[in-house]
């Protein structure tokens, strides 16, 4: 993503006039990737506004509806005026949905999170995340933490992230993680390589004298069934032992 198309995206759905006519004259100045690019930025943009919008809307909700006939009469209006007036039916009633079912989708990606990370993942990612949590970042970033990377080697993986987008030409100068940052081909091919580094690393072994597990074969790209026969000694006698290791 670019920094072009994100500021054509801003610039679109900001517009309060001739919004249909705009979107189609840069649509008309795209082809192929660069054309679906600017799609999905003004998807997600349009996404987070409904987001950011449907609370203070809920809030309204709940104030609105919290008045009684006398503090209608106080105010000197109808209630029927008021609701007219306000549009409760029309604005009040249907946004407050939005933001209930988004703030479910979203406790549902954090405990995914809390599941994967910690319960206080928020502070242990501190500074790495933007200060408003979008629906479509919890999204993205819970796939990304559902990796067999341990969090130390997540960690490192994700301020590289932000440093090669923040040294890249056209990207968006944020120093906290977008969602392409925690998505895409690029992102699976680091992940890879740390995941397999860190296989490597922690090695594989075979049942020593202290009863310890060594050169056990690993793998990360998929779930993988090893069995292996090992000689192993116990109250019992010594005898034979068929271990079967699952691994992701």
């Amino acid at each position: 993503m670019t920094t072009a198309i994100a500021n054509t995206a801003s610039k679109i759905i900001k517009k309060s006039q001739g919004l249909r006519e705009k979107y189609l004259a840069e649509m008309d100045k795209r082809e192929g990737k660069e054309k679906y690019e600017l799609v999905v930025e003004v998807v997600w943009l349009t996404q987070e506004q409904a987001e950011q919008v449907s609370f203070p809307v809920l809030v309204q909700k709940e104030v609105t509806e919290g008045w009684t006939d006398a503090e209608y009469a106080d105010m000197g209006v109808d209630r029927a005026v008021a609701q007219t007036e306000l549009g409760f039916t029309m604005t009040i009633l249907p946004l407050p949905d939005i933001h209930t079912e988004s703030e479910r989708r979203k406790s549902k990606a954090k405990e995914r999170l809390e599941a994967s990370w910690c319960e206080g993942w928020e502070d242990l990612v501190g500074d790495l995340i933007p200060s408003w949590l979008g629906e479509e970042f919890l999204s993205s970033l819970t796939v990304f933490s559902e990796n067999p990377l341990k969090w130390a080697a997540a960690e490192e993986l994700l301020e590289k992230r932000i440093t090669e987008r923040l040294a890249a030409k056209k990207t968006k100068k944020v120093p906290w993680l977008t969602s392409r940052d925690v998505t895409g081909k690029d992102i699976k091919k680091l992940m890879s390589g740390a995941s397999k580094q860190t296989s490597e690393e922690e090695g594989s072994g075979r049942v020593g004298p202290a009863g310890q597990v060594t050169n056990v074969e690993t793998q990360t790209a998929s779930q993988t069934v090893v069995e292996t026969p090992v000689v192993a000694s116990s109250s019992l006698g010594d005898g034979k032992l068929l271990l079967t290791l699952t691994t992701w």
